[in-house]
């Protein structure tokens, strides 16, 4: 089990249109691909810049495999190099693959 998380950084001045994008673009593409579930999306509450909002979107896969085309090759890329493109400097994020241990 992996959750794979990705932290964006977003310009307040397209904080309506990112949430708008990973509510009803992102995260719903990301579930049906089947590889993905139990999405969540988080404020994170310290900002790097003034301007910046930080928000976190986490997604629970089985197969790390899969789950890393997905984000580097597949659907994923090219849905995060549309948006930073459509907001150049106003959205950039990082990407983490972390392995689910037990207690």
């Amino acid at each position: 089990m992996i959750h794979l998380n990705t932290t964006f950084y977003v310009h307040i001045s397209v904080r309506s249109v990112f949430l708008d994008w990973v509510r009803s673009t992102y995260i719903p593409e990301a579930t049906a691909s089947g590889i993905f579930t139990s999405p969540h999306l988080m404020l994170v509450e310290h900002s790097v810049e003034p301007d910046m909002l930080t928000y976190a979107v986490q997604l629970k896969a089985e197969n790390a495999l899969n789950a890393r085309r997905w984000h580097d090759e597949g659907h994923g890329a090219v849905m995060r190099s549309d948006i930073m493109k459509k907001h150049p400097q106003k959205v950039l994020f990082f990407s983490s693959f972390m392995d689910i241990l037990p207690l």
